[in-house]
């Protein structure tokens, strides 16, 4: 029997997610530290503006919304990473993803 072993993941990449001018949500991408054969192992954070986490998504493009205390998250939405945020962070479609640097994002200044 194999032991399961803690992953590392580090985020990758960033969005913010922007509808009407405003910046409405972050989205951050992590994957497997330095592991070139981790392909797939990846998944995607859904914060709203202040940074708290609402979801994430997943590599297959499942988005799942934690609900405040329930232990389980629920399935919102299967499909683009998009599509994804809106669901978790309750947008309409008309809203955008504009990629960051990450250390733009860690400045705090996800809510400009």
């Amino acid at each position: 029997m194999q032991l399961a072993h803690p992953a590392q993941l580090e985020p990758a990449r960033a969005w913010r997610v922007v509808d009407g001018g405003q910046t409405l949500g972050v989205v951050v991408q992590f994957e497997m530290a330095n592991d070139p054969n981790a392909s797939g192992h990846h998944y995607y954070s859904v914060r709203n503006k202040l940074e708290q986490e609402l979801g994430s998504i997943d590599a297959l493009g499942r988005a799942w919304r934690f609900e405040v205390h329930q232990r389980d998250a629920r399935l919102v939405a299967t499909g683009t990473l998009l599509q994804g945020a809106c669901a978790i962070l309750g947008l309409s479609a008309a809203a955008q993803l504009v990629e960051e640097p990450l250390d733009v994002l860690r400045g705090g200044s996800a809510g400009r």
